[in-house]
């Protein structure tokens, strides 16, 4: 089952960063958004253990930053999930929570993708 009314959202949305992309040197705004997908990445990682390890409450808190460090970054789709995700742990709802966190893993590493083709092309 989906996540209801994450589909409808965009992996990425650039608008988002498009201020900062303009008023930033090329080096220092590809630094900036390294920076970005490392502390993503590991909030990622940090996902994946506190499911594994069943930790409902540390899930929730983990969702609840990825909420505002996704969607400041225009990762929409991830936001609404990670909103999703949080919500069912504080709710309890074990048998949705596997499916968020498969969903908020995809659309976070598409997300990513998506903002690396966009603002940090290859050299």
């Amino acid at each position: 089952m989906p996540a209801a009314g994450a589909s409808d959202l965009p992996e990425f949305d650039d608008a988002t960063l498009a201020d900062v992309a303009a008023s930033l040197p090329a080096p220092q705004l590809a630094a900036f958004l390294e920076d970005y997908l490392a502390s993503g990445a590991k909030h990622v990682e940090r996902v994946a253990t506190l499911h594994a390890a069943d930790d409902l409450a540390g899930l929730a808190h983990e969702a609840h930053t990825l909420i505002s460090v996704a969607g400041s970054y225009g990762l929409k789709r991830a936001s609404a999930i990670a909103r999703q995700l949080e919500a069912a742990c504080k709710a309890k709802e074990t048998e949705i929570v596997p499916v968020l966190v498969g969903e908020l893993t995809t659309a976070c590493r598409d997300g990513w993708e998506m903002l690396r083709r966009r603002f940090l092309p290859k050299a």
